[in-house]
């Protein structure tokens, strides 16, 4: 469990990097664009949309990994409740 948690923290602090990257290039395309140097503000906003678009896939990712996980320990909690509620029957002489 502790493995799991380094890992979402690592995965978290990353994610907050790149936040924090693609809002300081924001801000300085939009200085850039003050200044009437256009070219740059683009190509600034474009690398800062790239960075939050990494981001949001990182989110969708870890979503998918926590979803299928959930998922699986749910089988697992049904497999063995029907194998206890099995064996509970067998215990009093029926068969499942």
């Amino acid at each position: 469990m502790e493995r799991e948690e380094n890992w979402l923290n690592t995965i978290n602090k990353q994610r907050e990097i790149i936040s924090n990257m693609s809002y300081t290039l924001s801000n300085i395309a939009g200085a850039f664009y003050k200044t009437g140097n256009e070219y740059m503000d683009k190509r600034l906003t474009e690398i800062a949309m790239k960075l939050e678009n990494a981001e949001n896939q990182i989110d969708k990712a870890i979503g998918q990994v926590v979803s299928d996980r959930v998922h699986e320990a749910q089988q697992h909690s049904t497999t063995m409740l029907k194998s206890c509620l099995a064996g509970i029957t067998i215990g009093k002489g029926e068969l499942p």
